[in-house]
């Protein structure tokens, strides 16, 4: 399999709800970038519980086509549930074995999933059997997690509590560049491969309760103890208390590098 083990049905709901103050501003930077047009066929590639795919499809409203792929059939029962108003088709599949028609789409985005990928250069080559001569790839990785105060807590608290799952887990979802991304788009055969840094400030709430909430969200932290996962949202916020505002909640920078490539 290319993809991190698939999430039991709470873990993905749980994700959903937790990381999507993060991830949806992603998502629509992501879709900008990728200049998704009216009446465009776009494949949302390891689409998750569909953060990208839901704004793909409005901008390009009720003539295009949206297609949302993920081997993870939990993730995508939550994507199918935000399904009123979005005309999508979820489907659950390898990613390096896309159930797509060659030469079918005319974007393909993919929301922090190849950073996912245990081998990333079969789904990349695959994503470039099915777009278009004409089409495009986008798609967004983190930034090193020392460029990142959120995943740099987030890491120390794991530490702290002794969770050495979770560390590998936010390696592994974490510990791919984009200067690795450029690489294995070349590899794949896609062309003029380019990043650029993207760092946005995404406001959350700061209590202890909803900090062990977005952590046990988080693949590196679903396997916590809900005691656990308390002492590490201590450590969390204590590491994140330059960014606390009057009334409470966090305003933290978040950076990604966002990937563009064409056939």
């Amino acid at each position: 399999m290319a993809t991190m083990p698939a999430c039991s049905p709470d873990a993905a709901a749980r994700y959903d709800r937790t990381a999507e103050p993060l991830m949806a501003p992603f998502a629509a930077v992501l879709v900008d970038a990728a200049q998704v047009r009216p009446e465009a066929a776009v494949l949302d590639l390891i689409c998750g519980p569909g953060f990208a795919a839901r704004i793909a499809a409005e901008r390009a409203g009720p003539m295009g086509t949206v297609v949302g792929v993920d081997h993870d059939p939990a993730m995508l029962e939550v994507a199918s549930g935000h399904g009123a108003g979005y005309a999508i088709e979820w489907l659950q599949a390898a990613p390096d074995h896309l159930p797509l028609t060659t030469d079918s789409m005319d974007v393909v985005v993919s929301l922090h999933g190849i950073g996912a990928l245990r081998e990333p250069r079969p789904v990349l080559t695959e994503a470039r059997r099915v777009v278009r001569e004409t089409g495009s790839f986008a798609a967004t990785v983190w930034s090193p997690v020392e460029a990142n105060p959120y995943l740099a807590a987030h890491q120390r608290a794991l530490g702290e509590v002794g969770a050495q799952g979770g560390l590998q887990a936010l390696q592994d979802a974490t510990g791919y560049g984009s200067d690795e991304l450029i690489h294995d788009l070349r590899g794949a055969g896609w062309h003029e491969p380019v990043s650029r840094e993207v760092t946005l400030r995404v406001r959350l709430a700061g209590t202890t309760a909803a900090a062990a909430e977005r952590l046990r969200g988080m693949p590196w932290g679903a396997r916590l103890t809900p005691d656990e996962a308390l002492a590490a949202a201590r450590s969390v916020l204590t590491a994140l208390s330059e960014f606390a505002e009057a009334d409470g909640s966090l305003v933290v920078p978040f950076r990604a590098q966002l990937m563009h490539a064409y056939p």
